[in-house]
């Protein structure tokens, strides 16, 4: 099975506004993005060759100078492409997602991107066509803004033909081309009252897939649906009597694919309130309700692979949340993964998406595109800062043993502080804060009791120690951290502290010198012996700190990073609370990435260099 990643690069429209997650992220005009792509090993990147960035204007002399120098890269570097030409998107201005000037226009520029890169060999014309279709037409959302099943109807089997003609396109240049078909594959749950319901959006979810692999037929559940709201019989038998089956079906599943619908509406948020008809009901993650209970990746991949009998991959794996929740995603997807794999199911991928991160999804791209959530490398700075899941991504790529003494116990969606609506007997068994703390040195009450709820919250361990008077030595210094042996320390200061937090990095330093020399014997060793992969496993001496040998004092040979939070007056009448607890979440993840810096009096993290 190999790893795969990708890069959040929607750009869908509103209105008559684009809006262009790699605009966002700064992709364009920084070429350090490639490389450092590169370094993390994967086998494959979906890389974007959108139609609406090349041929924003009918007939227009398109610059592929860009794109060609980034697909040239990884071509050099033996990282194999998978090219998207639509995410999320409905075309230029100048095509209908709703008529044929979308299937012909992607088709004729489907044909310039295989003539201009004849050696590329996979690719996903539109990205999710089930999720664009029903985000723009029946939802609402994104343009053409419709509500309908008319309309949600028609832009999808038009996505279905341009996926079919670009493909039909593209082999006339290259015979040899591939289709990866990607679709968010959930499940929908539901009280006793709703199962029809459930069960009409259980057969809708493949919907897409059964319209390219010419399955859509008059014994398909949901052919009388479709006929009834504007596609003909003929329009159906035809798109079935020529199948556009993919090569490899590419399931994107995330925490809230799975749904549950209850009309118990007093329950949940207005917000969540919808209903089909004359019946009114709640929609919720699955994940957030105690009275549902999730499939799991694993059960839906299963399904995925019995329908259609094609290879599978998982096309998009991200989740936002505190770093240590994030890798114990992604280590938990490859592990399921993997057993399958070994089960007989042909898995072919897995895929870290959004290594750059993502832009207003919290939303689902209608506001707050300043709202950023990182993946493997954080732009949060404006540079590009490689994350702790950028270095399990690399370890998964390249067949290392990963471990992170933040990573103890239970993700969050596996705990009973997940739920948030309702309530019942069914409880999951409670997971307190395992494995070495964080330290936590400070005078300032009231922000030692921020530090200690988020880490509470975020099921951390940790020992705090009331005053940094008490460490106004090197050795005070050194014995404690060889007590408590914390794999970081968060140390809340005044300006009379320096010198604790002078002593802090002394030791600190130390200790991270001691971790590469140990990792360097570890190589030189492996080295001698011939054992290559030996060489490679042992390239991050913070990967694997149970293993290490050396050891200082009592303390591990791995890093040790540190966070001084100065707590002078400015920062003291901050009275945003939301702000503090940001903030304070930001500072544990960095520490989880192994960064050490300052946190001035305006908030602002200075990294150590």
């Amino acid at each position: 099975m190999e790893v795969w990643g990708g890069i959040e690069c929607t750009i869908n429209r509103l209105g008559d506004e684009y809006f262009d997650q790699l605009a966002f992220a700064g992709h364009y005009g920084r070429e350090a993005d490639i490389p450092k792509i590169v370094g993390l090993g994967i086998q494959r990147i979906r890389y974007p060759v959108l139609w609406e960035t090349h041929q924003p204007e009918r007939e227009a002399i398109i610059d592929w100078s860009g794109t060609a120098a980034a697909l040239e890269e990884f071509r050099h570097n033996g990282v194999g492409v998978i090219a998207g030409l639509v995410h999320h998107g409905c075309g230029p201005v100048y095509v209908n997602l709703t008529d044929n000037s979308f299937e012909k226009g992607l088709a004729d520029y489907a044909y310039l991107v295989a003539e201009r890169f004849p050696w590329l060999e996979y690719y996903t014309p539109v990205n999710e066509p089930l999720t664009t279709a029903r985000f723009c037409g029946l939802y609402g959302l994104w343009h053409p803004h419709k509500k309908t099943d008319e309309t949600f109807l028609r832009i999808l089997m038009s996505e279905c033909r341009a996926t079919r003609a670009a493909m039909k396109a593209i082999r006339k240049v290259n015979p040899q081309a591939k289709l990866i078909q990607t679709e968010d594959l959930g499940e929908t749950h539901c009280t006793p009252f709703l199962r029809s319901q459930a069960n009409f959006e259980n057969q809708r979810r493949w919907l897409s897939m059964d319209l390219l692999c010419g399955k859509v037929n008059p014994t398909h559940p949901l052919w009388e649906y479709i006929t009834e709201n504007g596609i003909s019989p003929q329009e159906l038998e035809e798109i079935a009597g020529e199948p556009c089956m993919p090569e490899i079906y590419g399931v994107n599943y995330y925490i809230t694919s799975e749904r549950y619908l209850d009309e118990n509406l007093e329950i949940y948020p207005e917000h969540t309130h919808g209903g089909s008809g004359s019946v009114r009901y709640a929609d919720v993650e699955a994940v957030r309700s105690p009275n549902a209970v999730l499939s799991g990746v694993d059960m839906l991949l299963r399904a995925a692979f019995d329908r259609y009998n094609i290879p599978v991959a998982l096309t998009e794996v991200h989740l936002h949340c505190g770093r240590e929740d994030q890798l114990k995603w992604l280590m938990q997807i490859d592990f399921k993964a993997r057993r399958l794999e070994a089960e007989g199911v042909n898995m072919v991928a897995i895929t870290a998406w959004s290594l750059l991160g993502s832009f207003g999804w919290r939303n689902l791209l209608t506001t707050g595109f300043e709202d950023y959530e990182p993946g493997a490398f954080d732009l949060s700075k404006g540079l590009l800062r490689p994350t702790a899941l950028a270095d399990l991504v690399q370890a998964i790529a390249t067949g290392e043993t990963y471990a992170h003494p933040a990573v103890q116990g239970r993700g969050w969606w596996e705990t009973t502080g997940r739920f948030a609506y309702g309530s019942n007997d069914f409880k999951v068994p409670k997971t307190d804060a395992l494995g070495r703390p964080v330290l936590i040195i400070g005078e300032d009450l009231h922000h030692t009791e921020i530090y200690e709820s988020i880490l509470d919250g975020r099921r951390l361990a940790y020992k705090t120690v009331e005053s940094a008077h008490s460490l106004e030595s090197y050795k005070q210094v050194k014995l404690l951290i060889n007590k408590l042996n914390p794999w970081s320390i968060i140390c809340l200061v005044s300006a009379k502290d320096i010198k604790t937090t002078n002593f802090l990095f002394k030791v600190s330093d130390e200790i991270n010198k001691m971790s590469k020399h140990v990792a360097q014997q570890w190589k030189t060793q492996a080295r001698s012996n011939g054992d290559t992969e030996g060489i490679s496993r042992f390239r991050s001496a913070r990967a694997r700190p149970e293993e290490y040998a050396g050891r200082y004092g009592g303390q591990k040979c791995d890093q040790l990073p540190i966070m001084i939070i100065k707590t002078g007056r400015a920062w003291k009448n901050v009275e945003d609370q939301k702000t503090k607890r940001e903030t304070a979440n930001q500072v544990i993840d960095l520490l989880i990435d192994g960064e050490s810096g300052y946190l001035d009096h305006n908030g602002y993290i200075l990294y150590k260099k």
